[in-house]
């Protein structure tokens, strides 16, 4: 049964098909998005223990 699934697909609405290509390139934007804030983050709390490590060695 699967097979003639594969042979004759059903038929897809091309703007359902867009739309549904829009959300997903939307959502991997925002997941990228998020990625890149969470590693400027990891990078400043980095820059932050360095400087106390530091600031410690110096007292």
């Amino acid at each position: 049964m699967l097979g003639l699934f594969w042979e004759h697909p059903p038929a897809l609405d091309p703007e359902d098909v867009g739309r549904r290509m829009q959300c997903l390139w939307d959502r991997i934007n925002t997941l990228e998005d998020r990625k890149r804030a969470l590693l400027n983050e990891e990078q400043d709390l980095i820059v932050q223990a360095s400087d106390l490590a530091r600031d410690d060695q110096g007292d």
